[in-house]
């Protein structure tokens, strides 16, 4: 009978040592996975960024070809974005001092400030 509580103490005892190991193997790969999330999370953000300053760039151009235009005349130029996106962008561009806009919703036009000096 004692033999076989010593041995039900041991195998406890070899249980709570692997739970231990098996929780810093856990910890570990948890952190590692956060660091490789961390890096692709940045590379996804740098990424976007410069999809949005693209974007932004074929706005002036288009601009520049005529005095003014709509979010359809952008979406039509402006590939694989969707006219709420180029919406946001023009809003962004507008709140910056880049665009003007004239007009309300569905008749909104915009064209390039006066005093917008490309950088």
């Amino acid at each position: 009978d004692k033999f076989h509580r010593d041995q039900r103490n041991t195998s406890k005892g070899q249980q709570y040592v692997k739970d231990s190991v098996l929780d810093k193997v856990a910890e570990a790969l948890e952190e590692k996975g956060q660091k490789h999330k961390d890096k692709s999370q940045s590379t996804f953000f740098r990424n976007r960024e410069k999809v949005k300053e693209s974007r932004r760039q074929e706005i002036v151009s288009i601009l520049r070809d005529r005095n003014s235009a709509t979010v359809r005349d952008f979406s039509v130029s402006i590939q694989g974005c969707s006219e709420k996106t180029i919406q946001r962008i023009l809003i962004e561009m507008v709140q910056h001092g880049v665009l003007k806009i004239s007009g309300k919703r569905r008749w909104s036009r915009y064209s390039i400030a006066e005093d917008y000096k490309p950088s």
